[in-house]
This record gives structure tokens, C-alpha cells and sequence, in this order.
């Protein structure tokens, strides 16, 4: 058995199973009605095609690209291209196809109707592809678009930019139940590992991403904790009111509500009237001491969640064998397990022709960042990025940022259900969208926040170019270290 098949991969199609996104089986009615299943394999590490495999149980589902194969092709004969003596009309339907790791079969419907069958194989990308009879794709079980091709449905077919060869092969003189089972002990082994590495890559960036939140919220707890200082200044303020004149940066004076009236400095904003930094003493206090408990609880928890992703990370770690990575996942919580999901590639397979993938479906093409509060924020950093982001990828409840009056990236902190973000995402986002202005050199400037669904794009106007309503505004200065974190939540894939 070699990676490609022979010329015995011939004969009528009588049913298609493909239980995952890797395998297809095809079972083909060859000379002298004899049955077999033949198994299509694209997986990264391992992609073959096997004769005899052992029969496919009834149970096995049918994922998007055999159920299109199923309502295609069923009935149809199969004719490799590698057959000798095919020289018809039929067989040179798949000629100038042939190249290295890449083999098509030609399948003859009884009407004369005629599809293609291409396997490419290209670890880690092999794809299995149907093509009509011009060669244009219909459907695929792989992602060719994601190879350098950027194959849709409904294209032309063109050959694979590069081909790499499997590393390994299976020894001699095995029949074909015996290496059917070899390869599916090498591809269970691979695919615990990287089932296993994967998990753990995701719970070190859950344990990260716990460790940031839970540092931001120490930050909290000694601002929370600070309240009688914040009310002290206030009622000191009002004291010696007097002598705050305009202007001034802080101000020395004695605390007259300690028995030794030790010398204080009070801080104040140079552009507040004594009044006004009074009523903001006292408004951070009002805060400081209703969320005292709320920052207390939701530090807790944070410290509760960073032990569970520490442990189990270090369990992931110590995993030797696919069963381990079994039991465990029976025991662990279901919390746990979807804080361990990680979002998958789209079905190709369920592509058909005239229905390509919408490009405007997944943000590939902008900056993707977590607010310390750990919701998503968007930014677009050219004019047709920030068009694509605002009106294609962000819905209406979601929250919009940009800096006013001036040139700069859309900014977008995602909300399915409309919540307003923490006050800290808020923060964090109009410090993006300050940053990514033209005014950056400045240091200080006001953003401007609404909901997506308030902006309108300017009629004749450039791609960027808006109109905003209902929105609020925020002062940032880009010296600020902590709004300046959201840099460092860096999202892989970005």
C-alpha cells in the first residue's frame, strides 16, 4: 500500500458515510458485484486512501460534504485515472489534472452526466474536491481556500501552490484490515496529541487572561479600599477652600480631623474649580464604598478561576495517552469544558456552487484584542477595514468608538445583547480608538461612543466615512498604563 490508490478503486457507487471532517467512505460495487469500502483520508499527519476497510457501521452520521456527494453522485461508476486502456471521452474529461499528490477519478453517471473527483494530497492541508465537468468546484472536504489558492465554490480548479509528502508509510506485507488498523493507531495517537496541546494552549491563555483580571481588580480593591482618604480630601477641601486658587496642581494643608493635624497634600485637577474637585472627592468616594463588596466578590472569583485553569493546565501537561485525555474530560465540570472550546474553521464541505463563503463572515483582516474584563474589541486600521468592520462584521447592539472630529480606526467592543461594557472596557476601547487617530502625537483627546446601530455611512462618501447619533463621550489620555494593557491582549490569530 503506497499514500495513493491503483487502478482497482473502480466500480459503482452504493453508499457514502464521512463521519468527521477528515474521512469519507465510499462503498463501490466493483467486478463480479464485490462490496468493499474504500476510506478517503485528508487528515493533517496521516492522509491515505485504503481498500477493504473494515465495514462502516450504520451509526455513522453524514456530515455537509457526503450528504451533497450522496444526492450527486450515488449510482455513479468510478474510473481512476490511472487505469490502463481508458482512452474514451470519460477518462479525458480528468486529463492535464494528473501532478504530484494530486489524483482525480472520473465518475460516469448512466446519462452521460460526468463529475470529478480530486484528492490532493498536501499534509497538513489535503483536500478532497468535487468538480463538474468544466472543472469549476462544486463542494469540498478540506478548506482549499485556506491554502494560497483562495479556491471558492464555484471557481475554476488550479493545482495546489505546493505538495509535501506524508512522513510515513506502513510496512510491508500487511493485508488490508492489518493496515487499516496501523493507521488508525498512528492517527489516534497524533490526534490525542494534538487534541492534548491544543487544550493546554487554550487554558494557558484562559490562566493569562485570569491573571491580568485578577491583577486589574487588586487595583480595584485599593481603590475601593481608599474611601475615607477620598472623603477626607472633600471635607478637607471644603475647609480651606480658600486657599485652592486657580490653577494650582495640589495643595498643603493641616488635617484638622487628627489630633496631631500632621501636614496633608491633596491632589487636585488644575482645570477644576475647588468646588468642582470637592464633588469629585466625594463622587469617588460614593463609588469606592459601593463597590468595596462587588470588587471583593468578583476578585474571589478571580482567584478561584486562575486555580482551576493552573490545575488544569498541569493536567493536560501529565496526559501520556488517549485514554487519560478520555476519562478526564468524562469527569470535568461543563464550565470547564466550553471555557476550553476553541472556535473551528467553517464546514467547506457544505459549499456549493454559487454559494461561496460570504469574505465579510469572519474578521480575518482587523486587530482583534480583550479588554481586562475579557470582552472582544475590534479595530479596523485603514478606510476599507474600518467600512468592513462597522457595517459587515459588527451587529447593531454592539458598541462603536471613534475619536472626534479627526481621521482614525472604528472601534468596536462586542455585545450580542446590547449590556453596556465595564466602565474599564470602555476605558480600554477609547484608548484604541485615541490611539489610532491622527491626533496619537497630541496625548489627550475626547472619543465618542454609541451603539452600531447609530451610525450611518455618509451618502457619496469614502469607505470609513460616517454619521453618529445617541452617542456619549470620554476623555482619554494615552499616558494612561492601565487603559494602555489592551495592547498586550493579543488574540491568536491576529
Amino acid at each position: 500500500m503506497k499514500h495513493t490508490p491503483n487502478e482497482s478503486f473502480r466500480g459503482r457507487i452504493l453508499d457514502i458515510r464521512q463521519p468527521d471532517g477528515e474521512r469519507l467512505y465510499i462503498k463501490l460495487a466493483g467486478p463480479g458485484n464485490r462490496e468493499a469500502w474504500w476510506l478517503i483520508s485528508i487528515h493533517p499527519a496521516f492522509p491515505r486512501i485504503l481498500r477493504e476497510t473494515p465495514p462502516v457501521k450504520k451509526g455513522v452520521g453524514t456530515a455537509p460534504f457526503a450528504g451533497f456527494l450522496k444526492s450527486h453522485v450515488l449510482g455513479y461508476v468510478v474510473n481512476p485515472m490511472e487505469a490502463p486502456g481508458e482512452k474514451d471521452a470519460a477518462q479525458n474529461a480528468g486529463a492535464g489534472l494528473e501532478a504530484e499528490g494530486v489524483w482525480p477519478v472520473v465518475l460516469n453517471g448512466d446519462s452521460g452526466e460526468r463529475l470529478i473527483l480530486v484528492w490532493e494530497l498536501n499534509p497538513p492541508k489535503s483536500n478532497l474536491l468535487l468538480l463538474d465537468g468544466d472543472r469549476r468546484l462544486l463542494a469540498a472536504m478540506g478548506h482549499p481556500a485556506l491554502d494560497g489558492r483562495g479556491l471558492k465554490a464555484g471557481q475554476p480548479y488550479r493545482l495546489p501552490p505546493r505538495v509535501r509528502r506524508p512522513p510515513a508509510l506502513p510496512p510491508p506485507g500487511l493485508t488490508g484490515l492489518e493496515e487499516a488498523r496501523w493507521w488508525s493507531e498512528k492517527e489516534a495517537r497524533w490526534d490525542f496529541e494534538r487534541e492534548r496541546q491544543a487544550l493546554a494552549s487554550t487554558a494557558r491563555r484562559q490562566l493569562k487572561r485570569s491573571a491580568r483580571r485578577e491583577a486589574a481588580q487588586r487595583g480595584d480593591l485599593m481603590q475601593a479600599q481608599r474611601a475615607d482618604q477620598w472623603r477626607r480630601w472633600g471635607d478637607l477641601l471644603g475647609i480651606y477652600r480658600h486657599l485652592a486658587l486657580p490653577g494650582l496642581k495640589c495643595l498643603q494643608v493641616k488635617d484638622v480631623f487628627q489630633p496631631e493635624q500632621p501636614e496633608v497634600e491633596i491632589p487636585l485637577d488644575p482645570r477644576l474649580s475647588p468646588g468642582e474637585n470637592m464633588e469629585r472627592f466625594f463622587q469617588r468616594w460614593r463609588k469606592s464604598q459601593n463597590s468595596l463588596t462587588h470588587v471583593q466578590k468578583r476578585l474571589a472569583e478571580s482567584q478561584e478561576e486562575g486555580r482551576l485553569w493552573e490545575a488544569t493546565l498541569a493536567r493536560l501537561e501529565a496526559m501520556t495517552t488517549p485514554d487519560d485525555l478520555r476519562q478526564w474530560k468524562r469527569a470535568a465540570p461543563e464550565k470547564l469544558l466550553r471555557g476550553l472550546q476553541r472556535p473551528a474553521l467553517p464546514p467547506v464541505g457544505a459549499a456549493l456552487a454559487g454559494r461561496a463563503a460570504d469574505p465579510g463572515s469572519r474578521p480575518r483582516d482587523v486587530m482583534r484584542r480583550e479588554s481586562t474584563d475579557g470582552w472582544m474589541v475590534w479595530v479596523g486600521r485603514k478606510a476599507e477595514e474600518n467600512d468592513r468592520l462597522t457595517f459587515r462584521l459588527a451587529n447593531g447592539r454592539d458598541w462603536w468608538f471613534h475619536a472626534q472630529g479627526v481621521a482614525g480606526s472604528h472601534v468596536v467592543v462586542r455585545s450580542p445583547d446590547g449590556r453596556m461594557p465595564p466602565p474599564r472596557t470602555l476605558a480600554e476601547a477609547a484608548w484604541l480608538a485615541a490611539w489610532y487617530s491622527s491626533r496619537r502625537k497630541e496625548g489627550r483627546m475626547e472619543v465618542d461612543y454609541t451603539q452600531r446601530k447609530y451610525v450611518r455611512k455618509i451618502k457619496g462618501g469614502l469607505p470609513g466615512q460616517v454619521t453618529y447619533s445617541q452617542h456619549k463621550t470620554l476623555w482619554v489620555d494615552l499616558a494612561d498604563k492601565t487603559a494602555a494593557r489592551i495592547l498586550d491582549g493579543v488574540e491568536e490569530g491576529d
